[in-house]
């Protein structure tokens, strides 16, 4: 996932330490290989934390379907905002809040579009039920 205020996101070399760090390269090596970029540990421990957050969910759920893979997310997402508290990481709650909030709508989407007449047929299904006896008496 893609953070504006993160040093190594903004970076013309993510993609070269995003490898680096797929690798296991240790974060001074990094640091070391990278000066003009000023990185500490932990703007690469953060940048590790939400980016590969992606990565890694990719790649364990090649073989799913999207719904499939939209309930791992909202798993995962729902699973880190229980550990999150508001008040310690706000920035942190909003934006896993937010994941989850779009994984969801976006399954719901997908679910009305795996059966877009379902809802028609269900009001038509409703329109030409057999009428009540008190409504036939009437």
């Amino acid at each position: 996932m893609y953070d504006p205020r993160c040093k190594i996101c903004q970076s013309p070399y993510r993609k070269e330490i995003d490898q680096m760090l797929k690798e296991g390269i240790k974060y001074s090596v990094i640091i070391a290989k990278f000066p003009e970029l000023k990185l500490n540990k932990q703007n690469i421990s953060n940048h590790r934390k939400h980016a590969f957050i992606t990565y890694n969910t990719i790649q364990s759920l090649d073989d799913k379907d999207e719904l499939e893979i939209l309930d791992e997310i909202i798993k995962k997402a729902y699973s880190i905002l229980q550990k999150l508290t508001a008040s310690n990481q706000p920035r942190l709650a909003e934006v896993w809040g937010n994941l989850l909030l779009r994984a969801i709508k976006l399954k719901h989407e997908i679910q009305e579009q795996e059966d877009p007449g379902k809802k028609l047929v269900e009001a038509l299904g409703s329109l030409f039920q057999e009428p009540d006896k008190e409504e036939v008496e009437a």
